[in-house]
């Protein structure tokens, strides 16, 4: 084959030679270089769930359809006299963060109500369409708010099915809902349709997803009792099962099993990129990212409508970096982010 050829100018006789390059070549990419990601909830909201405050607010409106001065019957098992204090005092504080409010002490006793209708709400944004529907309207001229940085982080992680293990990424995510290990194993399953289910399972595995605040239950794949598929009723079963498996900020404990992992995974990184996250300080303390900052670590991340504070606190927490805060830290979406300005390795 010819020095033309093998640079992408075809030179032989034969296109079909050329195509089957090309593609394998598309194949072969893969994240070579030990990469985290860390996840708040501006990284899942692409795919129609809340942001904290728009949590706190669909909680609210979950409590108001059962009429604003009355409530007629118990609900997942709770009282109607709880229920409706609950629901007053949720519409009335300033707090903007569930988890924050149900963290004060006098507010403690609304813990169990508080992350049942927590589970609730986000049982029902857990819907497939809002994933996946989006496969042709990001090839055509809409109005799509946010494309999908899921596909666009699986291009770079694509090759054979039996080298997806080699891939060098992690995720560290604040978030209880499952939708990025739901995508990757969907998408394994599609691109390899004709592969046994176990082997799709067995690489899906294969990328750590640590949920250091608990998550939604185990999906089906994970091969776990008690599990939870993605698009499941938020019916009394299904939500006191996920409750019991979240922890809100001031639940979780600095030396768990979750954040040990996580904080291993990022001592060990290269690359840490930090996306759709609120910075909450205690969060960044239980992550030890200030105290493992060195010059040879590449900390980036995402400030989207995040205040001045916030971003100073940001700032603090991510520069171990040589690079300007205005290059570390992107006013930008995580598809934005991570579309222009990261290079995968």
């Amino acid at each position: 084959m010819s020095k033309q050829a093998i640079n992408g100018r075809c030179c032989s006789s034969s296109p079909r030679v050329f195509c089957l390059i090309i593609g394998f070549s598309e194949r072969l990419i893969m994240i070579k270089e030990k990469t985290v990601l860390i996840l708040g909830a501006g990284a899942s909201m692409p795919y129609k769930l809340p942001s904290g405050p728009g949590l706190k607010a669909l909680m609210a409106k979950e409590l108001m359809a059962f009429g604003r001065r009355s409530l007629t019957q118990p609900q997942h098992g709770f009282k109607i006299e709880l229920l409706g204090e609950f629901r007053d005092y949720l519409l009335r504080t300033p707090a903007m963060s569930i988890d924050v409010w149900l963290g004060i002490e006098s507010n403690q006793r609304f813990l169990d109500v508080g992350k049942s209708y927590l589970a609730k709400v986000l049982l029902n944004c857990e819907r497939d369409a809002a994933i996946f529907d989006d496969i042709l309207e990001s090839h055509l001229p809409t109005e799509k708010t946010y494309p999908c940085w899921y596909r666009h982080l699986f291009q770079h992680l694509d090759g054979p099915l039996e080298d997806f293990h080699k891939n060098q990424l992690s995720v560290i995510t604040f978030n209880y809902d499952r939708s990025f290990e739901h995508f990757i194993y969907e998408s394994l399953k599609a691109n390899f349709s004709s592969e046994p289910v176990d082997n799709i399972v067995k690489q899906a595995e294969t990328l750590p997803v640590i949920h250091v605040h608990g998550k939604l239950g185990n999906l089906p794949w994970q091969n776990v009792r008690d599990n939870i598929p993605y698009n499941s009723p938020s019916n009394d079963t299904n939500v006191r099962l996920a409750a019991q498996q979240i922890s809100i900020i001031h639940e979780a404990e600095d030396a768990s099993k979750e954040f040990e992992e996580a904080r291993k995974l990022l001592i060990e990184a290269k690359n840490i990129y930090i996306l759709g996250f609120g910075y909450h300080e205690t969060n960044l303390k239980r992550l030890g990212l200030k105290s493992i900052q060195s010059g040879s670590k590449n900390i980036r991340g995402t400030i989207l409508g995040l205040s001045p504070t916030t971003i100073r606190i940001a700032d603090l927490h991510t520069n171990a970096s040589h690079m300007s805060r205005d290059n570390k830290l992107k006013n930008q979406t995580t598809y934005e982010f991570l579309y222009k300005n990261i290079d995968f390795k």
